[in-house]
């Protein structure tokens, strides 16, 4: 593809898809930011957890009140664990994944071949098209 190519706008196709990649690499880093912190998130709680249980076992014979206050946050802790993870799923990897691939296919395609070389694209404008529609913005998201 040449970069003197125009679209309707006046920039270059070229231009034009760098910036569309630019928002598919944006998206997929939001969507890896988002697994990521769920992951902490249930780490985090996963560690309160044992150490809220561990705490109100060695509490709990001197003092009930406390010991049962412990065991209750280490309870609540460990059951909010699963709702941290929900967004660490296949669907999220795989969306994840999606974008990544796309953004960086996006990438390679606007990339110039080595002086001399004659590689033709590997597909046409209009192939490249399909990929060029906006990412959806998590929509495997959970709608609870």
């Amino acid at each position: 593809m040449s970069n003197s190519r125009q679209t309707a706008s006046g920039q270059s196709a070229a231009q034009w898809i760098w910036d569309c990649q630019s928002i598919w690499s944006q998206a997929a880093d939001h969507a890896k930011r988002a697994i990521g912190r769920a992951r902490a998130t249930a780490l985090a709680l996963g560690v309160a957890a044992a150490v809220a249980g561990t705490a109100a076992a060695q509490v709990l014979p001197h003092n009930d009140k406390v010991g049962s206050v412990l065991a209750f946050l280490a309870a609540a802790a460990a059951g909010l664990v699963p709702l941290a993870t929900r967004s660490t799923g296949p669907l999220q990897l795989r969306e994840w994944t999606r974008l990544r691939s796309v953004s960086e296919e996006l990438k390679s395609e606007t990339a110039s071949p080595p002086t001399g070389a004659q590689t033709p694209p590997r597909y046409s404008v209009t192939v490249q098209s399909d990929f060029l529609r906006m990412p959806p913005i998590w929509s495997s998201a959970p709608t609870h």
